[in-house]
């Protein structure tokens, strides 16, 4: 019984035009991956290209990359919060921030 029930799932999905294709999903997170990874190798090369070799100065500050990237996330969260007051404050407040997070989220 289950066996026809699973062909018959199977067969509505090839016949219905509007299904959902894995497919699509799965190149969107291959492409989301790629983007991700080129766009913090960039980040890294224009970090590490705009910090000078020598110190001019004692006084100067050289700071390191993982530094430098710790300051650029506090700065992207304090950039989405302000976004979430704005545009998402009444779905928070109503179904509350974690509102259909799972395990693997």
């Amino acid at each position: 019984a289950s066996e026809q029930v699973m062909q018959d799932e199977q067969d509505s999905l090839a016949e219905d035009p509007d299904a959902p294709d894995s497919m699509i999903g799965i190149f969107a997170t291959v492409g989301i991956s790629a983007c991700s990874g080129l766009a913090s190798v960039y980040t890294e090369k224009v970090i590490k290209a705009k910090r000078p070799e020598k110190q001019q100065t004692s006084t100067s500050q050289q700071y390191g990359l993982a530094y430098t990237q710790v300051q650029l996330a506090l700065v992207s969260l304090c950039i989405m919060g302000v976004y979430c007051v704005f545009i998402e404050l009444d779905v928070i407040i109503e179904k509350g921030f974690f509102y259909e997070f799972n395990g693997a989220a």
